[in-house]
């Protein structure tokens, strides 16, 4: 058995310190907040007509403003009690930025719960978690379970028969 944890909005609630990092650095650069989103994400900045190195400087002043404001981010304490308590091996499945994931991670004193992180852009369900069943002794994809919030993954993993636990 393995158990999957997704990391944003999973095992840490994340989506208001984003907001508020990627609004400070909009404001930063004299262009309007997005108040109308539940998760502002670097597609996001695509309305704005801004030049690439604009962008860049948007979304590192966005990391810079989260890593100094971790204690603004949350732990799902029920989650935390599984990661903590379980003796299944865990790994952890995220498409954010890996110095961001890392930081959270070591701030919450959990960076040893896990024994890999997979950074994948979660667009193929499927071959994401036959490499992590793979690389982790997994016979086929029915022996995990998914921890994620995310409605289009769980929609996936649905549709793929694979176990999950929605967090939200």
């Amino acid at each position: 058995m393995l158990y999957i944890f997704d990391l944003d909005n999973t095992l840490v609630f994340t989506d208001t310190l984003n907001n508020i990092g990627y609004n400070q650095a909009l404001q930063n650069m004299k262009l309007s907040p997005i108040i109308d989103k539940k998760r502002i994400t670097r597609k996001d900045l695509d309305k704005y007509s801004i030049d690439e190195k604009t962008k860049q400087k948007i979304i590192q002043f966005k990391l810079d403003y989260f890593l100094s404001h971790l204690f603004k981010t949350e732990l799902n304490r029920l989650l935390y009690r599984v990661v903590i308590s379980s003796a299944v091996k865990k790994v952890l499945w995220t498409k954010a930025e890996p110095k961001r994931v890392i930081a959270i991670l070591k701030y919450y004193k959990i960076e040893r719960c896990f024994s890999k992180i997979y950074f994948f852009k979660k667009e193929n369900i499927q071959k994401e978690l036959v490499i992590i069943c793979q690389e982790n002794n997994q016979k086929t994809v029915r022996d995990i379970i998914v921890f994620e919030d995310d409605s289009w993954i769980l929609h996936q993993l649905a549709l793929l028969k694979i176990r999950y636990v929605i967090c939200k």
